[in-house]
């Protein structure tokens, strides 16, 4: 109710103000994405549900890390433990942290030691042009992991010399400085980011301290591009209960280095890339801070190999094809030192004669241990209009279990070298209703997964064992609906709604995951302009969420933002009303927290 009073007598004050000539105008232009079809495609053409976060979004958004801008993405599911992205899992429709595939410009960024660094990210936000983010099952095109959905980060690219620098401080002595370089060079590109952040924590043992650095080339030879991207990602923090209640003086380091190199090479009708990457990440957990000896693990993780991805066009439609080969080694004080390796490949062909738009593939892989098996979708698109589209979709996915669950051993928890992949069957039905400055989307979506891998309590020993512990039917629906200056006083307004049903008999056993998703969500973001000063806006968004363990919160951010020519300042204020939550068991989240900072342009203004 506070929620919705503040709410009305906001909007009551920003209505008398003839704001016309400041309001943001939004149109619904067909973005291109990758995600879906790992080809760029037009956003109308792809039968599947994608969601975008554009760069202007990313502005409006009162978010300082990945995780902060996903939590406002309707079938995301965002558990964070420390703040400002220092550990958080990524979820999609209520498919586990380690079931969702993240990606960087089409790149996998795969953890094989855990899920909980799938989130180590070489970049800072300021980096970001978009993100895409498919929900739902792509192991069709993308192979393991992309068992709940897969998102997909992209990165700025420009052709104009750009120089900013930006800051925020904030409630518990927290700061955030970055500086970003863009420098075009004859027939190249270039990107250079360094950003360095901390906080005292909002509790006993939060605090955190990082520096990233992250780097991407691209040079034109014709029609041909050369690209490498380089990234550096140091994590030290205090990891309070993260894994376990029984030792709140939890303590982690994080390092991550990654290097990726591709060529592009595109001709009228046809296109191929091959690249090679190298990713190493090196974790040090320590269950005692102040006691090193007492417990320490040391881990340390290589991901390496080259991936090849192509498409050509033929009076059949589009063709997409690719494979690649990976090798992933743990070398761990715990966990042993391992090798597996992949290989995969797949084929996708889409086919378009309106109003009916198909693409079928598969993917087929081998991990060591497991030999090959296939992996088939298809999706289909029907316009029943210019502005109208259904969708129907089948697909399987699978997940390999990690390192992790293979191998890790302490007091309270053991891995099981025996685990299985899991698997699923997914159905999805849907449609896009798109006619003017409003759109409407709605899904429905039957997930059947078996296998499925989580710890078990043993009440004897009171230790939890990993265990393909049972099968789970997911039913959910979602629906969101946007309209585009409904009121010469609103920019825009955005309502999302996610409900999950999940079948899933315990058989009286505890386990750590299985049912830590939530039921219910529902998401509203809108803002207008502020008459007081012109480039000032204020944008909110508000986001209730019932989980099944059970809990339900509503958080309620907001961010003033001012833009001018050369620059920007803003105001944030997050969880405005100190709502107490969790969203790990055990773990509760930050009250109100306020933070203000600024972007400034030495360079390239737009």
């Amino acid at each position: 109710m506070k929620t919705l009073i503040l709410i009305a007598l906001a909007l009551l004050f920003f209505h008398s103000a003839n704001a016309q000539d400041s309001v943001q105008v939004y149109r619904m232009d067909d973005d291109i994405t990758v995600t879906a079809t790992r080809i760029p495609t037009a956003f109308s053409d792809v039968s599947r549900e994608v969601t975008v976060i554009s760069g202007k979004e990313i502005e409006l958004i009162p978010a300082q890390s990945v995780p902060e801008l996903l939590e406002n993405i309707v079938g995301v599911d965002v558990k964070q433990r420390g703040m400002q992205g220092v550990q958080a899992d990524i979820s999609i429709r209520g498919a586990g942290f380690e079931q969702t595939l993240i990606l960087i410009n089409g790149l996998k960024l795969i953890d094989p030691q855990t899920g909980h660094h799938n989130m180590n990210l070489p970049l800072h936000i300021s980096d970001i042009e978009r993100i895409e983010i498919l929900r739902g099952p792509g192991s069709r095109l993308y192979g393991p992991n992309a068992f709940g959905g897969v998102i997909n980060i992209i990165t700025k690219k420009t052709n104009t010399a750009r120089a900013t620098m930006g800051a925020s401080l904030g409630q518990h002595n927290l700061y955030d400085s970055y500086i970003n370089l863009y420098y075009p060079f004859m027939d190249s590109f270039h990107r250079f980011t360094i950003s360095k952040s901390g906080s005292d924590g909002y509790r006993f043992n939060t605090d955190f301290n990082n520096l990233l650095f992250s780097h991407n080339s691209i040079i034109n030879i014709g029609k041909h591009q050369l690209e490498i991207s380089t990234g550096h990602n140091e994590k030290k923090f205090g990891a309070n209960s993260f894994y376990t209640t029984r030792f709140p003086e939890q303590y982690e380091e994080t390092r991550l280095q990654f290097v990726q190199s591709a060529v592009h090479f595109n001709y009228d009708n046809f296109s191929i890339k091959p690249q090679a990457f190298y990713r190493v990440n090196r974790d040090k957990f320590r269950l005692v801070r102040s006691d090193p000896d007492f417990y320490q693990n040391i881990h340390k993780t290589y991901v390496y190999g080259m991936d090849l991805q192509g498409h050509f066009n033929s009076p059949a439609g589009i063709t997409t094809f690719g494979g690649e080969w990976v090798e992933e080694r743990i070398d761990s004080n715990n966990l042993g030192d391992h090798l597996r390796k992949r290989n995969g490949m797949f084929l996708q062909q889409q086919i378009n004669f309106y109003p009916v738009n198909i693409a079928v593939g598969g993917s087929a892989y081998y991990y060591t241990g497991e030999g090959w098996n296939g992996w088939p979708g298809i999706d289909i698109g029907i316009s029943l209009a210019e502005k109208t589209r259904i969708f129907l979709s089948a697909a399987k996915a699978f997940r390999v279990p990690t390192y992790t669950e293979l191998y890790y051993r302490d007091a309270a928890t053991r891995g099981n070298s025996d685990l299985e992949p899991e698997e699923s069957i997914n159905l999805e039905a849907g449609i896009d209703h798109k006619p003017g400055n409003w759109e409407m989307q709605f899904s429905y979506f039957y997930r059947e997964n078996s296998n499925l891998i989580d710890y078990v309590l043993n009440a004897s020993d009171q230790i939890f064992y990993a265990r393909n512990f049972t099968q789970m039917i997911t039913r959910g629906a979602e629906a969101s609906i946007s309209l585009m200056n409904p009121l010469p006083f609103l920019n825009k307004v955005s309502m999302q709604f996610t409900h999950l049903d999940s079948d899933l008999d315990l058989k009286g056993e505890t386990t750590r995951y299985s049912l830590t998703h939530f039921e219910n969500q529902f998401i509203l973001m809108f803002g207008y302009p502020v008459p007081l000063l012109s480039g000032l806006s204020q944008n909110w968004q508000i986001r209730y969420e019932e989980s099944l363990l059970p809990s339900k919160q509503t958080i309620t951010d907001t961010r003033f933002l001012w833009q001018q020519e050369s620059f920007n300042i803003y105001l944030d204020i997050t969880n405005i009303f100190a709502e107490k939550y969790e969203q790990v068991p055990g773990v509760p989240m930050p009250g109100r927290w306020i933070k203000a900072g600024f972007e400034y342009r030495l360079l390239g203004n737009d």
